[in-house]
């Protein structure tokens, strides 16, 4: 081998066995399960009693990471940005009488992170869904744990699934106290 060649080689092995060799690779940003949107849907026409937050609701999805469901139709939005290995999102819903619903998150893995939803810390970890009445005075939050990976984020989906899931439609019956 040739003196250029064993320079060649010996410093392609001190390049491989440094850590500050070669490009660094930038954190990279948590999947989330999907694309981010807002869906608001209101009652049939001619149903008698819609429920809300079932029949009527609006909600927020960061993909699937983090989910804001409001019991009823008053619209909102929110947007998301990227830095440093995470996904920060923030908005508002409205809910009935059109009340604000403030929301925030900060993902760091697809799972882990926090939230906040009107200046309530909740910890993503246990659970990535956060269901909210305005029927009364204060509002109300349950946060779930689901697997929302095949949800389709429609309003037939969402109907189903609140209808469907006990502690979605325990939660959106639940007569105000």
């Amino acid at each position: 081998m040739s003196p250029l060649s064993k320079n060649v080689v010996a410093a392609a092995w001190a390049c491989m066995l440094a850590s500050s060799c070669g490009p660094t690779s930038a954190p990279s940003v948590p999947q989330l399960g999907g694309p981010t949107g807002t869906i608001t849907w209101g009652p049939v026409a001619g149903k008698d009693n819609p429920l809300p937050g079932i029949d009527q609701g609006n909600l927020y999805h960061l993909g699937t990471a983090f989910v804001v469901w409001c019991d009823a139709g008053g619209g909102g939005g929110g947007h998301s940005s990227t830095s440093s290995g995470s996904v920060a999102c923030q908005g508002t819903l409205f809910g009935q009488d059109q009340r604000r619903v403030e929301f925030s998150c900060e993902i760091t893995d697809g799972r882990a992170g926090r939230a906040s939803i009107n200046g309530v810390p909740y910890e993503l970890a246990d659970g990535n869904l956060f269901l909210v009445s305005t029927a009364t005075e204060h509002c109300r939050v349950k946060q779930l744990k689901r697997d929302l990976s095949t949800l389709k984020f429609e309003r037939e989906a969402l109907e189903a699934l609140g209808k469907n899931d006990a502690g979605i439609a325990e939660f959106f019956s639940a007569k105000p106290k």
